[in-house]
């Protein structure tokens, strides 16, 4: 048993002690260190319950106030920093928000993903090009009847992100939306019309007559 000793630490024996406990300031700092590494997860835990019962509470104006006082605090803190600190800052954050991938394994799922979003959008618009009736899927392509295309895609994006939002809409037929092969999605796009239904003289057919 270790006898306390009035205004010594009880466990350097060197040191004087605090004017609460039985420790000096280095020992409680390896103390309290040595905690925090045993029960992380633990206190992690309670700190988001505590923060999440607190947040609720909040009225809107409390909320704007305390984050602006969270992003000061934290200039602050980096300020305060050297140059390598504030390196591995960047790597925690890095680490913490975005881990590390395989990114040849992220690149397939992409593709996937897209390719049978791809498939749904044109077996849900007829499965064919609306013109001269393809059906082989790499040939065909998504078409804006009103030629509105430009448009829907600045206000909601194009490719993946267009595809996502019309399945998550149950693919609209009142967009004006039909799937051509991407001749045909060419030539009426360019010439304004599509050669299997109407044809026309070309430019230099009217140069040769001349």
């Amino acid at each position: 048993m270790k006898t306390n000793i009035f205004g010594v630490c009880n466990f350097c024996k060197t040191n004087p002690r605090l004017s609460y406990g039985y420790r000096c300031r280095e020992c409680l700092r390896e103390y309290a260190q040595i905690y925090r590494k045993k029960n992380c997860k633990y206190q992690n835990e309670h700190r988001r319950k505590a923060y999440a019962v607190r947040r609720q509470k909040m009225t809107p104006q409390q909320k704007k106030k305390f984050n602006e006082n969270v992003r000061k605090y934290i200039k602050l803190r980096i300020e305060k920093m050297t140059h390598q600190q504030k390196e591995e800052y960047k790597d925690r954050r890095k680490n913490k928000y975005y881990p590390k991938r395989n990114k040849i394994a992220e690149k397939n799922y992409q593709r996937n993903y897209h390719w049978k979003l791809r498939l749904d959008i044109i077996s849900a618009y007829g499965g064919k090009c609306k013109c001269c009736g393809e059906t082989t899927p790499e040939f065909l392509s998504l078409e804006h009847s009103k030629g509105d295309g430009q448009i829907h895609r600045k206000q909601n994006g194009g490719g993946t992100v267009l595809y996502r939002l019309l399945k998550k809409k149950r693919y609209p037929k009142n967009r004006g939306l039909q799937i051509l092969c991407y001749n045909c999605n060419l030539s009426k796009g360019f010439l304004g019309y599509c050669p299997h239904k109407e044809k026309r003289p070309l430019q230099r057919d009217k140069l040769h007559q001349k």
